[in-house]
């Protein structure tokens, strides 16, 4: 297997299991983080890189939808995922609909499944074109995390990532 994505529902600990998984370990690739309820009542998203560094703003969600910013995931989003090394474990947290609008960007997240470094990542539990064309690449995992499951799946994920030599 060449690719690991985690999924499974809002607050089980995808994103948590995915981080132990990959202490120690050389990582390149993307992470979003959701921030604090502003007073408008929406929550910004930002998209980063997965080894620190400096964030830029994807998105603003709220129970209407929000705003989208393509061009944050269409350029910043794929210079993260430019010129991986095969050394890395490549990190794409979280795959979702926020970028549907981003064509390069989900154009670079499926060459990076298909032709990259291993890849560790979190994807949605919802049906789009884009999602299912991820889940659909060949030598992908895709394992389903809930609170019962999260901490045995860590030893499982663990020597998985000891096949992969990391």
């Amino acid at each position: 297997m060449k690719n690991l994505l985690l999924t499974g529902e809002p607050g089980v600990g995808k994103s948590t299991l995915l981080r132990k998984l990959l202490a120690g370990r050389k990582i390149c690739g993307f992470i979003t983080v959701k921030k604090e309820r502003e007073p408008d009542g929406s929550f910004p998203v930002f998209i980063g890189p997965a080894a620190g560094g400096p964030q830029r703003l994807a998105a603003r969600v709220n129970t209407g939808g929000g705003e989208r910013f393509s061009d944050v995931f269409d350029n910043f989003g794929t210079e993260l995922l430019r010129d991986l090394p095969n050394d890395a474990i490549a990190v794409m947290d979280e795959l979702g609909f926020l970028e549907d609008s981003a064509e390069r960007f989900k154009e670079s997240v499926l060459s990076v499944l298909e032709n990259g470094p291993h890849v560790i990542g979190v994807i949605k539990p919802r049906s789009t074109r884009f999602l299912d064309s991820v889940r659909a690449v060949p030598d992908t995992l895709i394992v389903h995390v809930d609170e019962n499951s999260r901490n045995e799946l860590f030893s499982e994920l663990t020597n998985l990532l000891k096949e992969w030599d990391y």
